[in-house]
């Protein structure tokens, strides 16, 4: 079977390795980090929400929806089930052709109205939602150690503080296969930089006597957190982010965790008094003037699979589906090639 070097333990990375595991390949995977999932993943908040998505069909609708589904046959890596994305108005023509479009693709999503709402969330400030079942918030750290563990019991390497070079890399494809899932790191193999990062920031917030169980989605009017996540933790614990700040920008910033307090109690006031008990930062890899993530191959025998954005976790398993089927049968059944963007190409 082949050998197969992957750089890079994120959520991806780490993906492609469980994935490529199972089929016997060799797999040795490296990171320049002391552990797993220690980049933009564990800096993700994990909501996954798909099915809640304004686009309808396509592509790259067809390959979240596959991706999704993966996560009904994972362990319980799943810490909070359902989305509830809060609206400013009533039903209208597109919300139900969303409504009608979901349900042909098999999946739930209901509208909540005024009495509704209130009746079964009595401390959101909100008029209507729109709530998935389906969607739901991952632990993308637990997933990746879980992912890293299962890999290594069929005799996955991995290695730690390991530094992969342009020279690493062509050595390798000579006879191997090379997997570059490494985010931002993609750029030190390229002539120009091709991912671009983007910041964000999150806190964690301890409010014992708040009953939500689903996470709360809503827009903003702030242009650095259009669109915010509350996520129920346990235990009384939420997460609340995160900003979406593109360079020049420093992080952490003193007063964005005020900032996001504020922007939480305007849509459940008993949060404004929530002890924000961590903070937390992070970059996403993001592509520059090309849709993400980015698919494709560099040279013949290796893959570049990253810049999933805010997206990684979501894709991390259709992701590995579609590199392990390009490596194994010199294709995938799933559709991908709109995602190879020009300087790489969709044939190895």
């Amino acid at each position: 079977m082949a050998v197969v070097h992957v750089v890079g333990c994120g959520i991806i990375g780490a993906a492609v390795a469980e994935f490529l595991s199972s089929t016997g390949c060799t797999v040795r995977v490296y990171d320049q980090r002391k552990g797993a999932g220690l980049g933009a993943t564990g800096a993700s908040l994990g909501v996954i929400m798909p099915i809640s998505s304004s686009k309808l069909a396509g592509d790259l609708i067809t390959l979240r929806l596959a991706s999704l589904r993966y996560y009904d046959v994972l362990p319980a890596v799943t810490t909070a089930m359902g989305v509830l994305t809060l609206l400013d108005r009533p039903a209208d023509a597109k919300i139900a052709r969303c409504l009608e479009q979901r349900a042909a693709q098999g999946f739930i999503l209901e509208l909540w109205e005024r009495d509704d709402l209130h009746a079964r969330c009595p401390s959101i400030r909100a008029d209507y939602a729109l709530h998935s079942p389906a969607d739901r918030a991952v632990d993308g750290v637990k997933l990746v150690y879980h992912w890293v563990a299962s890999a290594a019991a069929r005799g996955a390497e991995f290695h730690w503080e390991t530094t992969v070079t342009a020279p690493m890399i062509g050595n390798w494809a000579k006879r191997d296969w090379v997997v570059l899932t490494n985010g931002l790191g993609l750029n030190d193999f390229l002539p120009v930089p091709r991912v671009q990062p983007v910041g964000g920031q999150a806190i964690r917030l301890r409010c014992p006597d708040l009953a939500i169980a689903t996470v709360i989605h809503w827009a903003t009017a702030d242009p650095i957190m259009p669109d915010l996540n509350l996520v129920p933790r346990g235990e009384g614990m939420f997460d609340l982010g995160a900003t979406v700040e593109f360079l020049p920008y420093t992080l952490p910033q003193p007063l964005h965790p005020q900032r996001l307090l504020n922007a939480a109690a305007s849509i459940c006031p008993p949060l404004g008094q929530g002890e924000i008990v961590a903070t937390w930062w992070g970059d996403r890899p993001r592509p520059i003037q090309t849709r993400s993530p980015i698919i494709g191959f560099l040279e013949p025998r290796i893959l570049v699979a990253t810049g999933h954005y805010r997206n990684g976790i979501l894709m991390a398993p259709i992701t590995a589906a579609i590199v392990r089927d390009l490596i194994t049968e010199g294709h995938s059944s799933h559709p991908w090639q709109f995602l190879c963007p020009d300087f790489l190409t969709a044939h190895g």
